[in-house]
């Protein structure tokens, strides 16, 4: 059984996003932006630790999704299909 699964955005104007969710990946690292720190808008029931520097694993993934969608605006049509693969 696999554990991927494949997000894919079709935009009105025809340009494809493709973005794939490997749950047996490491957790994001590197240049992440301060909106990933764990403790901004911490959701109550989260398990995780406050540590200094510790980031939300949610937010982190979501960070290329939210640059990659920017420019768009919030009422713009976009087909998106989920694959299980």
């Amino acid at each position: 059984m696999s554990h991927t699964i494949t997000y894919i955005f079709r935009l009105e104007t025809g340009i494809e996003h493709r973005f794939e969710v490997d749950f047996e990946r490491p957790p994001a690292s590197g240049n992440l932006p301060d909106w990933t720190l764990l403790d901004t808008h911490k959701c109550p029931n989260c398990p995780l630790p406050s540590t200094p520097g510790a980031r939300c694993p949610a937010a982190a993934d979501l960070m290329a999704i939210v640059e990659r969608f920017s420019q768009l605006a919030s009422i713009d049509t976009v087909d998106v299909r989920v694959l299980r693969e």
